[in-house]
């Protein structure tokens, strides 16, 4: 598939369904959903790409940064909302190094204290699920990944190389919003999103636990020959 959702990116233990209680919230249900190609359910997987921008914010060594990264992540979706994340891409289609600080990096954009800003994937493949998300009387699309179904750590690492600092985020659990639009799939991640669902934030070796803020929209269309869209 190629997408860009996260650097970081949508994780939850759901399986098929499940509900999840948020502390000092309503429960929260989870559904199986699935991926529609010109309507029609897949059989089969499928290539698809999100192209779209990260936020990544932490504060390092008392330092707020935040850098913006563009890019792609490739690999494909399946039956039954089934998605997996192998390689990420620069704007250009250039293959981002597996192995963080080493190699090609993603190359982002300085918005606070982080000049020369780069970027990393870690752990890939992950696997992402996508679900029906129920709170109360609102019902979402919702994009989800265990590092557990995935078979490794899901992270990302960003670089501040005009403050000669670098951090390790590991994300443990996130929900990024998915929403039927006319191109194709919008996949959005939201501090909001993030604490309706009852998740948290990533955990970063230096910045500390829940301290790793990821926010950012990309859009998601596939290889095929219909529109991509999300379905109960």
């Amino acid at each position: 598939m190629r997408k860009f959702h996260v650097l970081g990116l949508a994780l939850v233990a759901v399986c098929a369904f499940g509900v999840l209680s948020a502390a000092g919230a309503s429960a929260v249900t989870f559904l199986l959903a699935e991926w529609l190609e010109g309507g029609v359910g897949l059989t089969a997987t499928l290539l698809a790409e999100i192209k779209g921008e990260l936020a990544l914010s932490e504060t390092l060594d008392g330092i707020n940064i935040n850098a913006l990264c563009s890019g792609i992540l490739d690999g494909n979706i399946g039956p039954n909302g089934a998605d997996e994340i192998t390689e990420l891409l620069n704007l250009a289609a250039g293959s981002i190094s597996l192995t963080a600080l080493t190699g090609t990096a993603l190359e982002c954009l300085n918005t606070e204290n982080c000049a020369e800003a780069l970027a990393w994937a870690q752990g890939l493949p992950w696997l992402t699920l996508l679900v029906l998300m129920e709170d109360g009387s609102e019902t979402f699309f919702a994009d989800l990944l265990t590092p557990e179904k995935a078979g490794g750590e899901v992270a990302y690492e960003v670089e501040c190389m005009s403050l000669g600092l670098s951090d390790l985020c590991a994300v443990e659990e996130a929900a990024a919003l998915v929403e039927n639009a006319a191109e194709g799939l919008n996949i959005e991640f939201t501090d909001a999103f993030t604490e309706l669902a009852g998740l948290k934030l990533a955990n970063c070796t230096t910045a500390g636990a829940e301290k790793g803020v990821v926010t950012g929209l990309g859009i998601m269309t596939s290889d095929g020959t219909g529109t991509l869209t999300a379905s109960e």
